[in-house]
């Protein structure tokens, strides 16, 4: 027949003839940019960065404020030796001292070694069975201050 266009090819109007292996081709492309495009924007989860951050910020010895949080109560606990918490890479050293211990506090208190985890803005103290004995709740973390609350009752401490 005179004047039809073969099957290959698609006429879209005066002069705008393309053929079907040059449309597959851009389809294709167009394909793979996408796909390029979907993959690339996914970044890796947001929460990492600031769970690496809050780790290292963690890092070193930390003694307990003497004026703790309950319930909105702020009580003085100047009578006794104050706490220290020594976070290492993956494990915190413990020194809890027995309340009303007199200064000086020496060796009196009691020394644990326990695994953490920080995990979304949490503070998770692992048992030796690999069980969550507590997790405090990060109201404040700087290079010098570390606010922890769990129930209702809110942790200070201090860098030293």
């Amino acid at each position: 027949m005179l004047g039809t266009k073969p099957k290959s090819q698609l006429n879209f109007g005066v002069g705008k003839t393309i053929k079907l292996k040059s449309m597959k081709k851009y389809i294709l492309s167009f394909v793979i940019l996408l796909v390029a495009i979907s993959i690339t924007s996914c970044s890796s989860n947001d929460d990492d960065s600031t769970t690496q951050e809050m780790k290292s910020l963690i890092l070193g010895k930390w003694a307990k404020i003497l004026t703790i949080t309950l319930e909105g109560n702020e009580y003085d606990g100047s009578e006794g030796c104050p706490d220290t918490w020594n976070f290492l890479e993956n494990t915190v050293e413990i020194k809890d001292y027995l309340l009303n211990n007199e200064p000086p506090c020496g060796d009196l208190g009691l020394d644990i070694v326990r695994e953490y985890k920080v995990v979304d803005n949490s503070l998770k103290i692992v048992k030796p069975d690999g069980t969550i004995s507590e997790t405090y709740k990060i109201t404040e973390l700087t290079s010098t201050n570390l606010s922890l609350s769990i129930n209702s009752l809110t942790l200070k401490w201090v860098k030293l």
